[in-house]
């Protein structure tokens, strides 16, 4: 198996993650835009706007993460999951509507705030259902269309970030949410399925779609408190201006788990529908596809590191500098987990989802312990919280490894898609 036959065979895919990488720099850039061009105060509306929409991502209690699994299956009533995730969130928006009036009322927000409030709710829904949108079309195998989709609402963005100069925070909000907007009405103008077909209110179909991926979502939660407790103890035990120094460990970190991200998306729904099939081989094939991508991937950014990192960061942002070391400490626990990392697959694939709590669970209290334990002893440092932060990327890689050859001969039996033919009246 050739990496470059693999490349040439899936075009549409390698032009996803390459957009995904522009897209990802395109909001850095935008980041240093109004960083340039809006008041403190003004940055702080954008900040928190963006922060409601970025709640509703976790309202969503793996309501996506579910649909994504019934689409990759292609099972009949995938449509179903998509009139669930509709009436889920306009129900959420009611809600927070009535919450935001209320507020009003009682005072605590005035007119524009309340404008703000009402308008970041509303794209804050838009956010959660584009990214229910892609997830839709990379099941059903379009994703040269969400490679459209992300093109023009990006490049629409793009346009608008030249009038911040001029417009200050309007041009802002505009760059904001013209990306949502603009993805949204073009992706529902093309494919009318997109939408619902009605008001959902069939408890035991929510029950169905979150048995997919309650736990994934559950598990994700978990690991985001992994982050928190990570920041914390570096303001607590350190200083705040610590903070800022691991800032580009954390930029990196992000920037270099984009790539696998993004493979992982596409690799899920092919062997989803060949594991509802029965076609473990096609699963093994596609795993192993999986593994020899992600470690050329591996190979390939721990190399561009290595060349570019220190040159670029001191022309740069040369007062970041002193945040590299960090990075060569922990890049070899993200190489691991990005070689180990589609192990995952299999457990998506076979519905086995419990050991991503109890993996997420592991990965947090050996964080917790090892920085609180160094805390109380005087021990703490940066150079400390990026080992762990290696060691925690090696520990849930090779518990990942561990729980995949002790459920091995479950995952790789027909008995365990029994839930699979269960009908929707039957749940």
């Amino acid at each position: 198996m050739k990496f470059s036959n693999i490349l040439k065979k899936n075009k549409s895919d390698l032009s996803y993650v390459s957009l995904t990488l522009v897209t990802t720099f395109v909001s850095f850039f935008k980041g240093f835009i109004l960083m340039r061009y809006l008041s403190l105060n003004d940055l702080g509306i954008i900040t928190l706007i963006s922060a409601v929409m970025g709640l509703f991502s976790m309202l969503q209690m793996g309501f996506l993460n579910g649909a994504y699994r019934i689409y990759s299956e292609q099972h009949k009533d995938s449509k179903d999951a998509n009139d669930i995730i509709y009436t889920y969130f306009f129900i959420i928006e009611v809600c927070v509507f009535i919450g935001i009036i209320i507020f009003y009322f009682l005072n605590r927000i005035d007119v524009i705030e309340l404008l703000y409030a009402l308008t970041a709710s509303i794209f804050g829904a838009l956010l959660v259902l584009n990214n229910s949108i892609r997830n839709i079309l990379i099941a059903n195998k379009k994703v040269a269309e969400v490679n459209r989709l992300n093109l023009f609402s990006t490049i629409t963005s793009f346009i608008f970030l030249l009038s911040v100069p001029f417009w200050g925070i309007y041009g802002a909000l505009l760059v904001t949410f013209s990306i949502e907007l603009v993805f949204y009405l073009m992706a529902i103008t093309k494919d009318k399925s997109l939408l619902p077909n009605k008001l959902n209110f069939n408890f035991k179909q929510y029950k169905w779609v979150l048995s997919y991926g309650f736990l994934p979502f559950i598990s994700g939660v978990i690991i985001t408190y992994n982050m928190q407790i990570e920041t914390w103890s570096i303001a607590k035990f350190i200083s705040t201006e610590a903070l800022g120094v691991f800032y580009l460990p954390k930029l990196y970190i992000s920037l270099f788990l984009l790539i696998p991200n993004a493979v992982s998306q596409l690799f899920f729904p092919d062997a989803v529908k060949a594991y509802t099939d029965f076609n473990f081989n096609k699963v093994r094939s596609i795993l192993k596809k999986y593994i020899l991508i992600n470690t050329v991937v591996g190979i390939f950014l721990c190399i561009i590191t290595i060349l570019f990192i220190t040159p670029v960061i001191s022309f740069v942002v040369p007062l970041h500098t002193v945040g590299i070391h960090f990075i060569w400490i922990i890049m070899p626990g993200l190489i691991i987990y990005t070689i180990l990392r589609p192990l995952d697959l299999v457990f998506y694939a076979s519905n086995i989802l419990k050991p991503f709590l109890l993996i997420s669970f592991i990965g947090v209290i050996f964080t917790t312990i090892g920085l609180l334990s160094a805390g109380f002893l005087n021990r703490f440092s940066l150079e400390l919280v990026a080992l762990i932060k290696s060691l925690f990327y090696i520990v849930i890689s090779f518990s990942l490894l561990g729980f995949y050859f002790y459920k091995k001969n479950t995952i790789w039996q027909h008995k365990n898609l029994k839930t699979y033919n269960l009908k929707i009246k039957d749940l």
